[in-house]
Order: C-alpha cells, then sequence, then structure tokens
C-alpha cells in the first residue's frame, strides 16, 4: 500500500469579498481535487487544541499524529534541526526573520516593520546578510543559521531568559515600540536587533535592492525560541518508510526529528514560484525508491493568505492541484500497487484578517480500493456538509494509515461503505 499526503498549509479561508463571496478554495479551478473529493470520505478536524495558538508547528504536528500538547514547544528547535544543527542542554534556538523596517529617519523603537518577509528576498541575498551579522555576533555564545529566504535562526548558549516575543507578521505595520521585548532580559534582545539593523542597512545587498525598487531586508525580528526538541519515531509508530518534501525548515526539521526522510528539492521556495513540477517528480521518485509513505508540503497557502493576497493563493492552490496531485495521482493509478491518498490543510489562515485563526480545516481521504459518497468541489463548506468533525487533529492520521499494530483512537468512526459518485453543490 502506497499514501500520499498533500498539506497544504492555511489553504482553508473565510469568503473573500474580491471572489463575490467565495473562499480560494471554492474559486480555484482545481479539478483533480475536486474529482478526488467527490469520490472520498470528508469531514473537518482541528489540528488547534484548545489553550494552543494556530502556529504551523503545532498544527503540521497533528497533522502528523503527534500530539501537540505534548510535542509543540516553538519553531524554532525543529528549524536549528534542519539546518545541521544539534542544540546542546544548554542551548537556546530562535527563528530569526529578515524583515523591512520604515527609512524614516525616526529613532530604531519608532520605526515600523513594513514588511516581515523583507520583498521575498532570495535566499542567495539572505546568505550574505547573515554571513555580515555573523561576523560581529560573539560566536562563543552566539550563531546565526541560514534558512530559505526571509526565514533564519540563531542558537544562544545561556541564553536570557525570556520568552515574550512578538512574530514578525504580527509586528508587520506597526511601530518597534509596540512589539518590542521588555523588560532587562528584553533589552538584550532589542540591543541585538538595533545593532542589526546598524549592519544591514547600509549593506550593498540592500544598497542594491534599493536601486531596484524592492524592500530592503534592513532589520532582524526575533520570536519562536525553544529547546532541543525530540520526536517519537514516525516509521516505528506506524511500520511504514516515509519521506517528506518542503521547501520550509520547520517541515523539514520536524521530519527529521520523527526520524523521516527529508527530500531537499532544487527551486522549492515555499512560495508562487515553487518547483512544484520538481516537488512532484521528487514525490515519485520517492515511491520508485521504496518509500510507503510521502508527505509533500505546501507553504504558499498561508504564506499569501497573512500578505492579504487572496488571488496568488487562490493561483497556488491551482498550481498545486495541475502540477503536484495530478501526475502524482496518474503515477498512483499505474504503479500496479494499492493506495491512499490525503488532502488536507492544517489551519485555517484568513485572506482578509492576515492571520491564522482557529477553525476546523477540511480534509479527504480518497482509497483506490473503494469510492465513496463526497461532495464537490473541495471545499470549507461541503466539508462540512459531511457531517464528521473530529476535534482531536492529531488523531485523523489513524483513518489513513491503519496498520496492525496501531490500535483505533477512542471515539473514531469507520468511513461509510463503498459509494459511488459524489454530489455537486
Amino acid at each position: 500500500m502506497k499514501y500520499f499526503i498533500l498539506l497544504c498549509d492555511g489553504m482553508a479561508d473565510k469568503p473573500v469579498a474580491s471572489f463575490n463571496g467565495k473562499t480560494p478554495m471554492e474559486a480555484a479551478v482545481k479539478p483533480t481535487m475536486n474529482m478526488l473529493a467527490a469520490r472520498s470520505f470528508n469531514g473537518l478536524t482541528s489540528h488547534t487544541p484548545e489553550g494552543l495558538l494556530p502556529g504551523e508547528d503545532v498544527t503540521v504536528l497533528s497533522v502528523l499524529g503527534y500530539d501537540p500538547k505534548e510535542y509543540a514547544h516553538g519553531t524554532a528547535p525543529f528549524e536549528a534541526v534542519s539546518a545541521g544543527e544539534d542544540l546542546a542542554p544548554d542551548q537556546t534556538a530562535y527563528r530569526l526573520d529578515l524583515v523591512t523596517l520604515s527609512d524614516d529617519g525616526l529613532p530604531f523603537a519608532e520605526k515600523t516593520l513594513t514588511d516581515p518577509t523583507a520583498g521575498e528576498i532570495t535566499t542567495e541575498e539572505a546568505k550574505e546578510l547573515i554571513a555580515a551579522l555573523n561576523k560581529v555576533f560573539n560566536a562563543k555564545t552566539r550563531k546565526l543559521l541560514t534558512g530559505i529566504g526571509s526565514r533564519h535562526y540563531m542558537v544562544w548558549k545561556k541564553a536570557p531568559l525570556f520568552n515574550g516575543f512578538t512574530g514578525a507578521r504580527q509586528a508587520a505595520g506597526k511601530k518597534l515600540c509596540e512589539c518590542l521585548p521588555e523588560g532587562e532580559a528584553g533589552q538584550r534582545f532589542v540591543s541585538l536587533l538595533e545593532k542589526s539593523h546598524n549592519i544591514l542597512n547600509d549593506h550593498p545587498v540592500n544598497k542594491a535592492r534599493r536601486e531596484k525598487g524592492l524592500p530592503p531586508a534592513n532589520g532582524l525580528w526575533i520570536s519562536g525560541c525553544g529547546k532541543r526538541a525530540e520526536l517519537p519515531d514516525f516509521n516505528f509508530r506506524w511500520e511504514t518508510n516515509a519521506s517528506v518534501i518542503s521547501a520550509v525548515d520547520l517541515v523539514k526539521g520536524i521530519a527529521i526529528s520523527a526520524k523521516m526522510r527529508s527530500v531537499d528539492v532544487l527551486g522549492a521556495t515555499g512560495l508562487l514560484n515553487t518547483n512544484y513540477e520538481g516537488k512532484a517528480k521528487a514525490a515519485i521518485d520517492e515511491f520508485e525508491a521504496g518509500a510507503e509513505t510521502v508527505l509533500v508540503h505546501i507553504a504558499g497557502t498561508a504564506e499569501y493568505a497573512f500578505k492579504g493576497e487572496p488571488e496568488k493563493k487562490k493561483q497556488v492552490i491551482e498550481n498545486v492541484d495541475s502540477a503536484i496531485l495530478s501526475p502524482v495521482y496518474e503515477y498512483l493509478c499505474g504503479c500496479g500497487d494499492q493506495f491512499k491518498i490525503m488532502v488536507v490543510t492544517n489551519r485555517t489562515v484568513s485572506s482578509e484578517e492576515h492571520a491564522a485563526i482557529s477553525e476546523p480545516s477540511p480534509f479527504f481521504i480518497y482509497n483506490a480500493q473503494r469510492s465513496e459518497v463526497g461532495y464537490k468541489p473541495f471545499s470549507e463548506a461541503n466539508a462540512a456538509k459531511s457531517g464528521f468533525y473530529l476535534p482531536e487533529g492529531f488523531k485523523l492520521l489513524n483513518f489513513f494509515i491503519r496498520k496492525p499494530g496501531v490500535p483505533k483512537s477512542e471515539g473514531e468512526e469507520e468511513p461509510a461503505e463503498d459509494q459511488k459518485e459524489g454530489k455537486d453543490e
């Protein structure tokens, strides 16, 4: 049996005015996704337990079957793992974002964070900026690690005890004084941020970006701290051989921590210009090489919702359908093995609110061995019409990968038995 998981981060949304009250999922042209949903077990689930925020670490862990209340301790430790860092007990990992601060001549604390991704800065440009910062930081206690695009990391030995950070997206559009760390310990981080701005502001990379009319990456933002993360072995628990394909270091780090194979794809950016065809080929290659379970992670669906760009979010969904889901489905149909496909979104990210919100997430599970009554198009509203809701999202994988040694979770109900065509709505 082959298992294919397509995880589209934040694909669920609220109705958008520019789409005449439709969500990007409803507005997108996605024939393969709709066809499969119409023959699948559909439903809603929540990947954000009560008391936690709908962060990417919380919700991705849940999709992979890990209870976030037990295993979600911040994004940075997983991201550091992805960067090849083996954290010592006295080290703390932090998420760093290259951001754009206002060029207005105001004191540092009075500046505004105008772009949390620094104009979608390229990884090549970011490497030069991170290298410049590393030259002046204290290498004995602090080290900066390069990630992808605007997303990077710091490891700090015997760091000050502080965790009151505001994320870069939450700080966007605000004056820094409204969001900077407070107190004596917080002031050490503020000093780092101000020092970083002074180094970055006139760096040649940013001079070149300004000449091109692009926002400079003239600021650093710190968030998401945590200690070394440990996860139970995914392959052992599910008796499978699993691979993960993602452009996001957090997801790569979770995969590595769970003993799954993390596969890099050249040109994978997590944005609209990502290498969709390369991700599809990598998934097929992993199956051909013996992987039983392959997960492809898509970040752009969340990224453009956070930016308030629903048209780009819709385009990502359409590209994923035509360039990833369609060829992988075609391959699975001809591979000679039985297979199942799960298309799932881990959280709702509102394009109009520019924020992740704690709403149930739609999913469908397609089983090539039987056809069920579903709904098309695949959407938030149609998933709700199934009447199935699983409040503990980390138990969803039990419906998808059923192994002899894995007991059914309490409260689970089997999907409906063999039925034929789905309903158009």
